[in-house]
């Protein structure tokens, strides 16, 4: 039996604690978010949020479940697309966004499709959030696929708008729970990102480009034999 006093058990029972805050503050973010853009959706873009909000819901009741996650093949065009009605309505008055989905296949394994819609929805949030007069959100699928020279085939996720950018201090720190530069953000938005994004075995990298904005890439591996 292990002493529940040992130190090595009680860290990696804080880790565990600490890891399931992360999750359930991370939903809880994105349902709130929801709920904004139900507010000023149309009937269909409000159902589609609904049915978004449901998968959430059921992401925190498998929180207290055994995880024993079934990995389904779906395609990140097709995501994105099915999610622009509702990021169109909900972007301020005078904000576009413009997709340019690869014409390759952009199949991923999931456990659920909400763990792609909670990074697309948290980055064209936080893209509108910087651009509060106005401005263009350009999203964009760029597929390298495997070959017999490099079997690790992946699909990249770019978010761009043309909002202020990442300053040079909140750069390093952007990925913090709890760090925001917002007055009235709530720090939880990337940190989601991040987080889903390594549970899928990709990774997600910011920057600064030349022209101005931020430019945010996730970058995740393709299903096998796409």
């Amino acid at each position: 039996m292990q002493d529940p006093q040992d130190p090595v058990e009680a860290a990696d029972l804080q880790a565990e604690l600490d890891r399931l805050n992360a999750r359930v503050h991370g939903i809880a973010h994105d349902l709130s978010n929801l709920l904004m853009m139900i507010e000023a959706a149309g009937r269909a873009e409000a159902a589609a949020a609904a049915a978004l909000a449901t998968d959430l819901v059921r992401q925190l009741q498998a929180l207290v479940e055994p995880w024993n996650p079934r990995l389904h093949s779906v395609e990140v065009n097709e995501i994105v697309t099915q999610l622009l009605p509702l990021l169109r309505g909900a972007v301020a008055q005078g904000a576009s966004i413009e997709w340019r989905p690869s014409t390759e296949s952009t199949v991923v394994e999931v456990s659920s499709a909400s763990q792609l819609e909670q990074i697309v929805l948290n980055l064209v949030t936080n893209a509108a959030e910087a651009m509060p007069s106005g401005g263009r959100i350009a999203l964009e699928t760029v597929v390298k696929p495997s070959s017999s020279d490099d079997p690790s085939g992946f699909v990249d996720l770019i978010v761009c708008d043309q909002g202020p950018g990442f300053s040079a201090a909140a750069l390093p720190r952007a990925f913090e729970a709890g760090f925001s530069t917002k007055s009235r953000g709530t720090g939880i938005g990337l940190a989601t990102v991040r987080r889903v994004v390594i549970d899928l075995g990709g990774i997600v990298k910011l920057s600064n480009p030349r022209c101005g904005g931020a430019h945010v890439l996730v970058r995740l591996p393709l299903k096998t034999g796409t």
